[in-house]
């Protein structure tokens, strides 16, 4: 009888549980962060290809500098990522690598005395005009990442896309 109870109350919870899961809703704000987060992995996967740390990814330091982020235009229309999204989804793609590199949200303003293991990343995202189409609207974007160290001339990528409207709602400037 007690482990009929014991049963009973197990079934009880995991079938609110269940129902839970299945009923919950993705809020328009976790739906952007999912779209700014996966920019972030496929930002930092290239960053460490374009790089060529080879096996030496785990040993560098990078020191992530406040992103720029712009509308064109000021758009008001435009899909609104804020520097700290990004800075946040550039840092956990730099983290989430096979053999990740340390990461650090705070970068010097001079470069010219820092060890070779230690490189500035600077970010800047620009949000275009949304591109309505019959079925869904587009939010191209453009971001823009360099990096370097002592002065030397910096690695600059640049990666271009689109944000789906329906898997990203737009979400109100606060």
């Amino acid at each position: 009888m007690r482990h009929a109870v014991s049963y009973l109350v197990a079934m009880t919870v995991a079938a609110g549980l269940l129902s839970g899961c299945g009923s919950s809703q993705i809020s328009p704000q976790q739906k952007q962060k999912n779209a700014v987060t996966r920019l972030g992995k496929d930002a930092a996967e290239f960053l460490v290809k374009e790089a060529r740390w080879d096996d030496q990814t785990s040993q560098q330091v990078i020191l992530i500098s406040q992103p720029a982020v712009y509308s064109e235009e000021d758009n008001q229309d435009a899909l609104h990522v804020t520097p700290r999204e990004l800075r946040d989804a550039l840092t956990r793609g730099l983290l989430s690598l096979k053999h990740p590199p340390r990461v650090v949200t705070w970068a010097p303003s001079s470069t010219s005395e820092l060890p070779a293991s230690l490189w500035v990343l600077d970010a800047r995202l620009l949000n275009s005009t949304p591109l309505p189409l019959s079925d869904r609207t587009l939010y191209p974007y453009r971001l823009e990442l360099r990096i370097g160290h002592n002065d030397k001339r910096p690695l600059s990528m640049v990666t271009q896309g689109a944000f789906d409207g329906t898997s990203v709602p737009r979400v109100e400037r606060p």
